[in-house]
């Protein structure tokens, strides 16, 4: 190869090779624990990192259970399913750090998709099961 066909080729190189980098710097990753704009939902990746697990007040306990089993207010969902009912008794959450998300955000983990609007998330699965915990978050329904 000519000296100049061999220049252009490392300056080539070295371009796809900055702009690989660049495009992968500003790739941010998806939080693993996030609340919504208002602060009342809380969500992210439950312990075990199969379901994703959302808390706030409105979210009603599991029938046929009592305050020994644990706090009410949470509910997890699986890549396919309905959502459950949970109480619990200790942090259950993977992350540590709380990102809050901003309305219009789309946050995916694991085949569930949680859509964040000013005062509502709404999370589904792929078996379009899901809720929605709306009004600022003071308010739950399961589908």
């Amino acid at each position: 190869m000519s000296s100049p066909k061999r220049a252009a080729a490392i300056v080539a190189s070295g371009v796809l090779a900055t702009a690989a980098m660049a495009a992968s710097a500003g790739a941010a990753a998806a939080p693993k624990l996030w609340q919504n704009p208002t602060h009342k939902v809380v969500c992210g990746i439950m312990i075990g990192g199969k379901d994703v697990l959302c808390s706030a007040k409105p979210i009603p306990a599991p029938p046929h259970t009592s305050a020994k089993d644990g706090d009410p207010g949470f509910v997890s969902i699986g890549q396919t399913g309905k959502p459950k009912l949970l109480r619990l008794s200790q942090d259950s959450f993977e992350g540590s750090h709380t990102a809050t998300e901003s309305a219009g955000t789309t946050w995916t983990y694991n085949g569930v998709n949680c859509t964040i609007a000013a005062k509502s998330v709404t999370c589904k699965n792929k078996s379009k099961h899901g809720f929605e915990l709306y009004g600022g978050g003071k308010n739950y329904k399961s589908f």
